[in-house]
């Protein structure tokens, strides 16, 4: 036992000199102390996680609805509407104009760099 606690007095901290010698075992009471006050805060805080997932969540209900679906859905759709496709935009592939380099000029560029 004697031996435990003296690697665990240098697992928490405590230092061997001649000028702190003799506070070596209360500094390694206190610093344990301080461990264990975590490790049981770390237990109960993953106890409340485990209690939350079975129980009382706050997704497992729906909350109550002061309008209906159909208010809703119009409210929703005046807020985010809906653009609409244009009748063009169905059966013509889009190109962007504003695109300065074709194929065919990337690959002269590249091939005028080989050259040189």
């Amino acid at each position: 036992m004697n031996k435990f606690w003296t690697v665990w007095k240098y697992a928490v901290g405590s230092f061997s000199d001649e000028q702190t010698e003799e506070y070596d075992n209360v500094v390694a009471v206190v610093r344990t102390f301080i461990v264990g006050i975590n490790i049981v805060c770390a237990f109960f805080i993953m106890a409340n996680i485990v209690h939350n997932w079975w129980y009382m969540s706050k997704g497992s209900k729906r909350r109550p609805q002061i309008v209906n679906d159909k208010q809703f859905q119009e409210a929703w759709d005046n807020i985010f509407p809906r653009r609409k496709t244009p009748t063009h935009g169905v059966t013509q592939v889009h190109t962007n104009k504003k695109k300065k380099n074709d194929r065919k000029e990337v690959q002269n560029i590249i091939n005028k760099t080989i050259e040189e």
